[in-house]
C-alpha cells in the first residue's frame, strides 16, 4: 500500500474528491446498473415470456383493432 505525503495510508477514495471525476464515476455506475437491469429483465422475459404473451395475446384477440390490422396486412400484400 502506498502512503501519502504525510506518511498515512491512502484509503483509495482520493480521486472521488474531484468533482468531475466523481460525476463521471457516478454516471458510469448508474449506466452499468441500468445495463445489468436490462440484461436481467431480458433473460426473465425470455424465460417467462410465454405467460406474458398469452395474457396479452388473449386481450388482443378480442379487440376489434386486431381484425382491422389483419385487413390492412392483407390489402398491403396485393
Amino acid at each position: 500500500m502506498k502512503g501519502n505525503q504525510h506518511g498515512r495510508l491512502d484509503n483509495g477514495r482520493g480521486p472521488l474528491r474531484h468533482a468531475v471525476f466523481r460525476c463521471l464515476w457516478i454516471a458510469s455506475l448508474v449506466s452499468n446498473l441500468g445495463t445489468w437491469m436490462q440484461n436481467v429483465a431480458g433473460v426473465w422475459v425470455h424465460d417467462h415470456g410465454d405467460s406474458i404473451g398469452d395474457a396479452g395475446g388473449a386481450h388482443a384477440d378480442g379487440s376489434p383493432s386486431r381484425a382491422a390490422h389483419g385487413a390492412w396486412k392483407q390489402a398491403d400484400g396485393l
